[in-house]
């Protein structure tokens, strides 16, 4: 499948030189629904599927603020886009538009926010988010196309302050959603005030700006030389907190206790690979350092039934993956041997 056209840097400069009118009407609330399997009003692509299970990872994974926040990252880029004709052909073809492909790019931009993780490693957390989100979406099926295309546009949806060069449709469509939920770059201009409204009231913002200028202070001081430092100068320390279209609407952040609990259903192996267990997500991908495992099998925790994976070889430093069907149900690790590196 060959590549998408792309758009001239920076986005928002391009914006402005098309000299749109701004949007008349807003939109009705369930325009901006998110891909569901259930629904009758949008179409359904073989990425829905793996759009519900991005919502139950996300949901798991996020505190509520970031949770959020990516949400109402989707709804903007997706007012802006129907607004500039990017929805439509010929546009939609030459740009590589879809739905279903711009929900998992902008639910799954900020899962380096992760800072259970993310603070391991020396990579900017828009790297590291880039990565995860690729190995997500392999392991749930996508194709690597739909992989290289959100991993691309996560590990560029900072890079609103280029000034050269050009980006795809789905970086750029990040960079205009976050960049208004955090700085209110579309303001009136590319979103009516009323969507503005819709979308925060669906989504409510729990104090992100205050909350979010701490988490990424702590990116600069733990990974001096990472992507934020490109442009925390003019952000950070105040730069998004008291925006004009989010007066009356930031709110503070809640009790996230339940979240906490949540959380804990997330498990990192060696590899970085994740996984929610005891969920509903269809597919399961299973991961194992065997060093010295002869043999190996899952134990259906509900009904006790076993799934022999069989004998594998004590290769050093490898890894083996199955993938099984299950119904939400919950799996542990049998094995004989030692070094077993992995729950599910």
């Amino acid at each position: 499948m060959p590549c998408p056209s792309s758009l001239p840097n920076p986005i928002f400069g391009y914006l402005a030189g098309l000299q749109l009118a701004p949007p008349s009407e807003p939109h009705q609330p369930a325009f901006f629904d998110p891909p569901s399997t259930k629904s009758t009003t949008n179409v359904q692509t073989v990425l829905t599927p793996i759009c519900e299970k991005a919502q139950e990872f996300i949901h798991a994974l996020l505190p509520p603020y970031g949770e959020h926040h990516v949400y109402r990252t989707f709804a903007v880029g997706l007012a802006v886009a129907d607004l500039v004709g990017w929805t439509t052909s010929p546009q939609s073809e030459e740009l590589g538009w879809d739905r279903d492909l711009w929900f998992l790019t902008a639910i799954l931009h900020d899962i380096g926010w992760d800072m259970q993780e993310n603070l391991q490693s020396r990579l900017s957390f828009e790297i590291y988010g880039g990565v995860k989100a690729r190995e997500m979406l392999m392991g749930w099926g996508a194709s690597q196309e739909v992989a290289d295309e959100v991993c691309e546009s996560v590990i560029r949806h900072t890079d609103f302050a280029a000034s050269s060069g050009s980006l795809r449709l789905m970086a750029a469509l990040v960079q205009i959603g976050a960049g208004h939920d955090l700085l209110g770059l579309a303001a009136t201009s590319l979103l009516h005030t009323e969507d503005n409204l819709i979308i925060n009231k669906r989504w409510p913002r729990l104090g992100v700006a205050e909350t979010l200028d701490e988490s990424l202070g702590s990116e600069l001081k733990h990974k001096p030389g990472c992507l934020t430092s490109k442009w925390a100068a003019g952000v950070l320390g105040g730069g998004m907190i008291g925006l004009e279209c989010y007066k009356g609407l930031e709110g503070e952040r809640e009790d996230d206790t339940e979240w906490k609990e949540r959380r804990k259903a997330v498990e990192v192996d060696t590899y970085g690979y994740r996984w929610v267990r005891g969920s509903s997500m269809g597919i399961r991908k299973i991961g194992i350092r065997p060093n010295h495992v002869r043999s190996i099998s899952l134990l259906n925790i509900d009904n006790a039934d076993v799934f022999e994976l069989g004998a594998i070889k004590p290769i050093h430093k490898s890894r083996f993956t199955w993938t099984i069907e299950d119904e939400g149900q919950s799996w542990a690790i049998v094995g004989e041997g030692k070094d077993i590196m992995t729950k599910v």
